[in-house]
């Protein structure tokens, strides 16, 4: 059975450009354009973004403006598996972002970050505290 909808109560998906319900609106906090999309779009945007991509900042579509979607607003539109990858790319971001003192394990069973705390980025020999494996 096919829901009636009221004038004024649908809008087109600037994306999809489909007739969505405004309860389907998906607005992007601080977008400069009053950028909006449908939240199916949403969902399947940031889901690309963090699973295909590793992207821990999530922007808007429109090349001109970056608003950022905020993972705090998102949740309920993602998989759990999802949210915890876009966390967990957010917290190597940080790290990353501190002097560059990251690095993943080179062993592909392993790959798990490491974290420089001693030599201050000074490339050296270490050991990876999760497989023991020698890294140069």
């Amino acid at each position: 059975m096919e829901e009636i909808v009221e004038e004024g109560q649908q809008f087109t998906c600037k994306i999809c450009f489909e007739y969505v319900h405004v309860s389907n609106k998906f607005i992007i906090q601080d977008c400069v354009y009053d950028h909006f999309h449908c939240t199916n779009y949403a969902s399947k945007h940031m889901e690309t973004q963090v699973v295909d991509y590793n992207n821990s900042k999530v922007t808007c579509i429109d090349p001109e403006y970056q608003a950022l979607y905020e993972i705090s607003r998102c949740d309920s539109l993602l998989f759990g598996s999802t949210i915890e990858k876009w966390q967990r790319c957010l917290c190597e971001w940080v790290v990353t972002s501190e002097d560059g003192r990251m690095a993943y394990c080179p062993y592909v069973d392993c790959s798990k970050l490491i974290v420089d705390e001693c030599t201050g980025g000074q490339a050296r020999d270490v050991s990876c505290p999760n497989c023991k494996g020698k890294q140069v």
